[in-house]
């Protein structure tokens, strides 16, 4: 019975790590069927029967994807075997819809949809085809999306701002029904069409697409002629040969979805590291009790491989049953972390992969065994003279470096804790400091359950505290700014149809610092660099403090590379680079100098005219206003500023999520990113953590089993059981306390050195949050008492006749 409750425990961590592996694959599945990944109505279409290869930017901006330009077109149509080479768009605009309306999807993704020219395979279901710029063409998903319906007018954002159009048809793909009914579609499935001679102006990307497609010409096959339009197009964009052109997911949508593919397989990995050791501790502790049985059979003759075996099997038949368990736990898990972060307009349900089916054997039974291989084998050394003497102590077996530094370690801070206590209540903390210095081994492999997570958690709070203060840093020291204009949505901003807007309005502006997102990178030998924006470089001076090092701010023709850029690249003020766009073209420019204030701009700039002259300019992103210094007879400055404010406020209406802010709103704004991925690697540490609790209570548990005898004991001497109960409960206190203190303290200092590894653009000081880090040690303090709840009322209640017995 208490070896079934032994493995009980380790079958409860084991089918933890599951469900939560399970429930971040299950999650990365719900969130590609709300985008509409690989599963569009479009999907049904097959016009190209030989089948046809798609070209896409490899960007990993989900706005920036009108990179590929018309020589690219004349390029691809030159490869022997393209029958046909056709650009099309697909990046998102967005219907204007009320504040409240679609509350069910994230505030950057209402009244979304795909943009795209009316031409075939669309088909009209009814109405008529769109003529000139304020007239377009919707299809059943983008008539539910933007609440619209044949012959409404509707605002439409788009790249070059708002514009109001007319919905003059209906259209679908390959004759599908054009009634809704209950459709709720995905964010792949809704779509506006515009006039194809129309289109380019409205995104402002005239010469530009978002996508190729190429059909073979008759008798080539597809994947072959993938193969020759490899090295034509470059490295820059991805070919993908498909049987069906139009089952190729959206630029923004693919983007959306491999970031969520990738946190996913990283979260799995964390979770099975940490269940991985969570196993072998936890394991370690059950072998320990019998150490005469298995050194009675390696006495009879068993060969350790055969014992080895007979572990290994327990093992594989507690992972087996864990992962049903898991994998039971883990798909009501994941429906509700999609539901929290919902991209469609109905309820999320929950659904059943093969990937799931394939991750939840393979996590539950890879690490029970990989958990149980060391302690196995350990165990299977057990000399046989074991079994006729008292050398099976029943300790786990731990390497001694860690018994001697964690488990010592946590002796010596129970020790100093107790000397702090009054003398009338130290009776049980000084038992339990005793207890915790007199098994070394167990203190140990139970504080090491929460060891990795907390080092992790101290490295992440050290690294994300030390950027976001050197953000705010260079925030405060490098602007002149009175205002910033910054683009937060999907949907990409025209920066010279902005620019035109705030000209237009007569705002009274002394100057402008604007950033616009280049689609290419800064070349230089064989050293590259993607991390490339373009402003005008003119005008930075008089708004940002780049605090330049070396050289000068130029104009067209010019660079400017932040100093570790510079070191990467090997330039220096005077050298010649290449900006080379994403299609392949190029213009020579020279470095002119080189900074270390990075926060605004990043940490490459070239001028605007020179990523225009090549089509590499992508999105607006952010603009530094100053205001004039003239002031308006009758006026005080501040009303003179507030009423310019006023008025890029409402210019920035005109253009799809546009926030206009002051400094030190604009400075928490960009400072928050940092905190938001903080709050969401706490979220996956978290889950880290709880499986360590698990651990801990599975060792807790397994250690008042093993110590029944001594607990009677104290109860038949005297002992209430309130103080038995402290006493156990003081013991996993003072396991999680030292767990904390090396835990969190190894964590921040591998925090604090590995920064020294990172970007001196990135990184401008090095911060320790203190309060976070004692925050975390209180909770683990409280964790302790928390997991120690029931084994601690368990030990409480050994009646103490089990002491004579024994």
């Amino acid at each position: 019975m208490a070896r079934r409750g032994q493995l009980l425990l380790i079958g409860v961590a084991v089918a933890l790590s599951v469900a939560f592996s399970v429930a971040s694959f299950e999650f990365a599945a719900l969130v590609g069927q709300a985008l509409g990944t690989g599963t569009t109505t479009s999907t049904s279409v097959t016009d190209a029967p030989a089948g046809a290869v798609v070209l896409t930017a490899r960007t990993s901006a989900a706005t920036t994807s009108t990179a590929l330009d018309d020589d690219l077109i004349g390029k691809v149509r030159a490869v022997d075997g393209v029958l046909v080479a056709t650009g099309t768009f697909d990046q998102p605009v967005s219907f204007r819809l009320r504040a409240r309306e679609q509350p069910e999807r994230p505030a950057a993704l209402r009244g979304v949809v795909f943009s795209g020219s009316f031409a075939e395979p669309w088909t009209l279901t009814s109405g008529r085809a769109p003529t000139g710029p304020d007239e377009v063409v919707v299809d059943v998903g983008g008539a539910v999306v933007g609440k619209v319906a044949e012959g409404s007018f509707a605002d439409l954002e788009l790249p070059t701002g708002r514009r109001t159009v007319q919905v003059v048809g209906i259209a679908s793909l390959g004759g599908a029904p054009a009634s809704s009914g209950d459709l709720t579609p995905a964010l792949s499935d809704a779509h506006v069409l515009f006039d194809p001679g129309s289109i380019g102006e409205l995104l402002g990307a005239v010469g530009r697409v978002d996508r190729i497609t190429v059909l073979p010409g008759p008798g080539v096959d597809r994947d072959e002629l993938a193969d020759r339009l490899e090295p034509v197009v470059g490295s820059g964009i991805r070919v993908t040969a498909t049987s069906d052109p139009n089952a190729v997911a959206q630029q923004a949508v693919a983007t959306l979805d491999d970031g969520v593919q990738q946190g996913t397989r990283a979260f799995a990995l964390l979770t099975v590291v940490v269940a991985v050791i969570v196993v072998a501790n936890v394991f370690a502790v059950v072998l320990a009790p019998r150490t005469r049985e298995l050194a009675l059979l390696r006495l009879v003759g068993a060969p350790r491989w055969q014992l080895v075996r007979w572990l290994l099997g327990e093992a594989l038949i507690v992972g087996t049953l864990a992962s049903a368990v898991g994998l039971g736990l883990g798909i009501p898990l994941g429906a509700f972390a999609a539901g929290l972060v919902q991209t469609g307009s109905a309820e999320v349900g929950t659904t059943v992969t093969t990937q799931m089916l394939v991750v939840a054997p393979v996590v539950g039974i890879g690490v029970t065994l990989l958990g149980a291989l060391l302690p196995a084998r350990r165990a299977s050394r057990v000399p046989p003279i074991d079994a006729l003497t008292d050398r099976g102590d029943g300790r786990p077996s731990v390497n001694r470096a860690v018994i001697r530094v964690l488990g010592g370690g946590i002796g010596r801070i129970g020790s100093g804790l107790t000397r702090l206590t009054p003398g009338a209540a130290r009776a049980v903390p000084a038992m339990a400091s005793s207890n915790v210095r007199r098994r070394p081994a167990a203190t140990a492999a139970a504080a090491s359950t929460l060891l990795v997570g907390l080092v992790l958690v101290g490295a992440v709070s050290v690294a994300g505290a030390s950027v976001r203060a050197g953000l705010a840093t260079q925030f405060e020291t490098e602007s002149r700014a009175d205002a910033y204009v910054e683009r937060r949505g999907v949907v990409r901003v025209d920066r010279d149809s902005l620019l035109a807007r705030i000209s237009e309005s007569g705002l009274a502006i002394a100057g402008t610092a604007d950033v616009v997102s280049v689609e290419g990178s800064l070349v230089a030998g064989d050293a590259t660099d993607n991390r490339v924006v373009a402003g005008d470089l003119a005008s930075i001076d008089s708004v940002i403090d780049l605090d330049v090092q070396a050289g000068r701010i130029a104009g067209p023709g010019s660079a400017l590379v932040s100093t570790d850029v510079a070191d990467d690249l090997g330039v220096a003020p005077g050298d010649a680079v290449t900006l080379r766009s994403t299609s392949g073209r190029e213009r020579k420019l020279l470095v002119s100098g080189t900074y270390a204030n990075t926060a605004f701009y990043g940490p490459v700039v070239v001028d605007i005219t020179d990523a225009q002259a090549i089509g590499a300019d992508g999105t607006f992103e952010r603009m530094a206003v100053r205001f004039s210094d003239d002031g308006v007879e009758g006026f005080s400055d501040d009303d003179v500023d507030r009423f310019t404010l006023w008025q890029l406020e409402r210019v920035a209406t005109q253009f799809p999520r546009v926030n206009v802010s002051s400094p030190e709103e604009f400075a928490e704004l960009n400072t928050s990113v940092a905190d938001t991925v903080l709050r969401i690697v706490a979220v996956l540490l978290g889950c880290a953590v709880a499986i360590g609790a698990v651990g801990l209570a599975a060792t807790l548990s397994l250690g008042v089993l093993e110590r029944s005898t001594e607990l009677s004991r104290l109860r038949a001497m005297g002992a209430s059981k309130g103080q038995v109960q402290a006493l156990v409960t003081l013991e996993a206190m003072l396991v999680c306390l030292g767990a904390a203190v090396w835990g969190l303290g190894i964590g921040a200092l591998l925090g604090w050195f590995g920064l020294g590894l990172a970007p001196t653009d990135l990184v401008t000081v090095r911060v320790v949050p203190w309060r976070l880090l004692l925050g975390v040690g209180v909770g683990s303090l409280a964790l302790g008492a928390l997991v120690a709840w029931i084994p601690a009322r368990r030990a409480a209640d050994l009646p103490p006749i089990r002491a004579a017995s024994q």
